[in-house]
């Protein structure tokens, strides 16, 4: 009682290497191109050694784990000093923090949003004994990951698969004191990492001693501080989610945490878990339909027996709903399992020639009860004595083995998300694209991207759409899908195309080896905006409900209708030619037909391109090992880019190139009507 409080305790298990947030970039300015096309002026890149040492020279190799581009260390080393401040100050006050900005108890409407209706709210000391943030050996585990009254399963699976590396969690959760009340994390951004502060108190379910009916009070026998003990006390007396071993605080703090970087708890009912794994780690989600796997066993052994090595999965399934009137119409279990679910992929393994997956479902509870389920037919005596290889134990806890051919069967949907280890380097460049002023289908040229790759390297392509969750609520009738194709600088075939997505995916993706040289990225753009088309019969109340037309459709069928007209030799499209989408070609060959008439340069930004990047602050990308932004402002500025209302007609589009060199990328791009 008597002793000193302890100081902050801060956690990050690798050591932080200041050189990496305070190397400076090799290229000091953008390259320019020779009269090859293609290629890259030597001259322009070639510095001394003592002019420009390798991105990586100073580094410790670090493995797969959270991305070491941008400033993590920079924000790491800011967040912990934040804690310790806040320790500091409020011990010398003798008092307990309380986020002012993200206070659970005083604001409670503006954390949640509407989202649940909490009895209380109380302080992790409160709630537990014994708190204590990991398990006895300071870890987090999968196991310790039950979900509460949110449906945040997408966000609890990541962080469930994301455990499954060992002691990545605890990179996230930086700094923390115990005592005082005060925690940081850090989460990856569209504008790269930042760290959050959270303080202790959790939302609580459990009614105050008071708040009982006579009858309820009588069976503590009228004792309120029996009921505190009994009944608001531990795990159980949590709303949202809470750890599956009792006293441990991680699980719903990180949760917190996670609410207040994206505003507030509504803000986290449903998603992705290969996007909650980008925000947690940095790295790159890559969606994958089981019914595009062209060769499963490829599949299995160069991909999901690498998982916690390099990249991390998660899988789900479209829910099926009932045919049958007399049953309501109600959801169904496919096999103890349930649609519209994320599960959690902790391993796969092949044990005496058979191949297995192993699951975790984040409610803590519901199972597969198929083949291979706990206690099912198939686990004879030879076959438990795998039991302690897969790492499993027979428990309604949650995880589950499949084998992968049921595994393939059963889900739809796997999200594979792409860890990077410390010899990649990224750069990066967002741009707003207005769409089309009218209808047309999937149409290239509205945007494209010229990168310059100065030696042969394995390259990661991502092209995503702003991460729309900060603001969600605002509403919009325009939803975007996106692709992209690469075409090396003077070719007229594409190289890659990013790998097929579903349509309004956020992001989409390529990998392959490129060589030193100038590439396009030409991206496909398809808008969908809701057209008003006529009035429709009266709703309940007696008032006309509007009906509302695809615009693809009427892209599509207006294209058509000028494609047909345009068979006449005397026909003069006019102005109806903007419903005629640019093809691919179109958009290459113009490209080639300007190189060959300017010595091989690719066309760029004109002055009014220049002017306008001035005005509103849209910086040039420049080489770096950072998240390269496309406004000189503030963070918050990238996050609040894409705000708009039901008019809304552009999309925020940014392009990541991750490269294992020495040499960043260099990227620039175009808009159309700009260059």
């Amino acid at each position: 009682m008597g002793s000193q409080a302890p100081e902050a305790k801060v956690t990050p298990e690798r050591p932080v290497d200041e050189s990496e947030s305070s190397s400076k970039s090799i290229l000091k300015e953008e390259p320019q191109l020779n009269t090859k096309i293609g290629s890259i002026d030597a001259e322009k890149v070639k510095k001394s050694p003592s002019e420009a040492p390798a991105l990586n020279s100073k580094k410790e190799y670090r493995p797969p784990g959270l991305l070491h581009v941008g400033d993590l260390e920079g924000t790491i080393k800011k967040c912990r000093e934040q804690v310790e401040r806040i320790a500091k100050d409020c011990r010398a006050k003798n008092r307990k923090f309380r986020d002012t900005e993200f206070d659970l108890d005083a604001d409670t409407n503006l954390c949640l949003h509407y989202v649940a209706e909490p009895t209380g709210v109380q302080r992790v000391t409160d709630i537990f004994d014994t708190p204590h943030f990991f398990n006895p050996e300071g870890v987090a585990s999968s196991n310790d990951i039950v979900q509460g009254a949110l449906g945040d399963c997408w966000f609890l699976s990541a962080l469930a698969t994301v455990s499954s590396l060992p002691r990545l969690i605890e990179e996230i959760c930086v700094a923390r004191d115990e005592l005082v009340g005060v925690y940081g994390f850090v989460f990856y951004t569209d504008s790269g990492w930042v760290s959050v502060i959270v303080d202790d108190m959790l939302c609580t379910n459990v009614p105050q001693f008071e708040q009982l009916s006579e009858s309820q009070q009588a069976l503590y026998h009228d004792d309120k501080a029996q009921y505190n003990t009994v009944a608001r006390k531990g795990g159980k007396a949590l709303t949202f989610a809470k750890s599956g071993s009792e006293g441990e605080t991680w699980v719903p703090l990180i949760e917190k945490a996670y609410a207040k970087l994206y505003g507030n708890f509504s803000h986290l009912d449903g998603g992705w878990t290969g996007e909650a794994i980008e925000d947690l780690t940095g790295g790159v989600a890559t969606l994958v339909l089981t019914k595009d796997i062209l060769d499963p066993d490829a599949f299995w052994t160069e991909e999901l027996l690498k998982a916690r090595e390099d990249r991390l999965f998660a899988c789900s399934f479209r829910k099926l709903s009932s045919l049958h009137p007399r049953d309501g119409g109600g959801v169904l279990k496919v096999q103890g399992l349930f649609g519209n679910h994320a599960y959690s992929v902790l391993r796969a393994m092949e044990c005496k020639g058979k191949r297995f997956v192993v699951l975790r479902n984040p409610w803590g509870e519901s199972e597969w009860t198929g083949r291979w389920a706990d206690g099912s037919k198939e686990w004879t005596g030879e076959w438990l004595k795998i039991l302690p290889e897969l790492g499993h134990e027979f428990g309604d806890d949650g995880q589950f083995i499949m084998e992968y051919t049921d595994f393939l069967q059963c889900f739809t949907r796997i999200d594979r998300t792409t860890l990077f280890d410390s010899n990649w380097i990224m750069a990066s460049s967002w741009v707003t694209v207005p769409a089309n002023e009218v209808p047309t289908p999937y149409t290239y040229g509205s945007v494209s991207f010229i990168i310059w790759i100065p030696e042969k390297t394995k390259t990661f392509i991502y092209l995503s759409q702003l991460n729309e969750r900060f603001f969600e609520t605002i509403p919009s009738h325009s939803r975007f899908s996106i692709g992209f194709v690469i075409v090396k600088a003077g070719d007229t075939m594409p190289l890659d195309e990013s790998v097929h997505s579903k349509p309004f995916h956020r992001s989409v993706d390529a990998e392959l080896e490129l060589d030193a040289g100038t590439y396009f990225i030409y991206v496909k753009v398809d808008h969908v905006q809701g057209i008003p088309a006529s009035v429709g019969d009266d709703d309940e109340k007696g008032k006309k409900k509007r009906v509302y037309m695809d615009s693809r459709w009427l892209g599509k069928v207006a294209a058509a209708k000028v494609l047909g007209q345009s068979v006449s030799t005397n026909y003069k499209a006019g102005g109806a030619s903007v419903f005629l989408p640019d093809t691919l070609d179109q958009v290459i060959q113009r490209d080639i037909s300007f190189m060959s008439k300017h010595n091989g340069r690719p066309r760029r930004a004109h002055k009014k391109q220049t002017f306008l990047r001035k005005l509103f602050g849209l910086g040039r990308p420049k080489p770096a090992t950072q998240v390269q932004t496309s406004t000189n402002g503030p963070k918050d500025m990238v996050m609040c880019a894409g705000l708009r209302d039901e008019t809304a007609t552009h999309v925020t589009l940014g392009l990541k190139v991750y490269t294992r060199s020495d040499t960043p990328v260099v990227i620039q791009a175009r808009i159309k009507g700009e260059f």
